[in-house]
């Protein structure tokens, strides 16, 4: 018989929008198989179903603004895995916004180039990651003020050192002009750059299936907005 494969997919990809930002990488990267899947994807499929039957108790917490401060706090992580999909050699994007603590804003995305290093890859990453979290300081703003430079944080000391300096050699001269808007929002002191361990990179969940232990750690972290260590 046919597999519903498409309908539970579906079902994921809106639980792993609206509340479950942990299980978005997998349910993303299943969702390329929607026209050929096979017997494997649908296990796959189920794999991810009977994780959240075993953390049915998990949430996403979102907080309260406190109403005796004038602004806003936003934090952006941000991260990459390089050349994982055997396919296309295509990396994943990750990003995730804070407000005041609580995830705001979460996305997987893979680029759309093929990047020659990791450190291309973080930071085109990077890149798409500020894209977002400014739509989101210019909402804010009309509301409350949002404190600046907004916090943003890569595990790439590689990609950070690019897009603070006016680096245009070899390696660089080919990334597309779009990618390096990142550096003008740096210099006009919107944005500031934080170097983050990879163990401590919420982002990290959305670029690659990680380990159960650092995957369940990032999870918690992640849903309850708690930063790292």
């Amino acid at each position: 018989p046919k597999l519903p494969y498409r309908q539970l997919l579906g079902q994921l990809l809106w639980i792993a929008r609206c509340t479950r930002p942990d299980i978005l990488f997998s349910v993303q990267y299943l969702s390329q198989f929607a026209n050929c899947a096979c017997k494997e994807h649908w296990t796959a499929l189920l794999r991810v179903l009977r994780y959240l039957k075993s953390t049915i108790d998990d949430k996403l917490t979102l907080r309260i603004h406190d109403k005796t401060t004038s602004s806003c706090n936003l934090r952006i992580e941000t991260d990459s895995d390089w050349a994982s999909d055997h396919t296309d050699r295509k990396s994943f994007s990750g990003s995730c916004v804070f407000y005041n603590g609580s995830l705001l804003n979460f996305l997987v995305s893979k680029q759309a180039t093929v990047s020659t290093s990791s450190t291309e890859a973080e930071y085109i990453a990077l890149s798409e990651a500020v894209k977002e979290g400014l739509y989101f300081v210019n909402l804010i703003n009309e509301i409350i003020p949002v404190k600046t430079p907004v916090e943003t944080y890569i595990d790439n000391i590689g990609a950070g050192f690019i897009a603070q300096n006016d680096v245009n050699n070899s390696k660089t001269k080919h990334i597309d002009i779009r990618y390096h808007l990142v550096r003008d929002w740096i210099a006009k002191g919107t944005i500031e750059l934080y170097h983050v361990d990879s163990k401590d990179n919420r982002a990290d969940i959305f670029t690659k299936a990680l380990p159960g232990p650092l995957h369940q750690d990032l999870s918690r972290r992640l849903l309850d907005g708690l930063p790292p260590l």
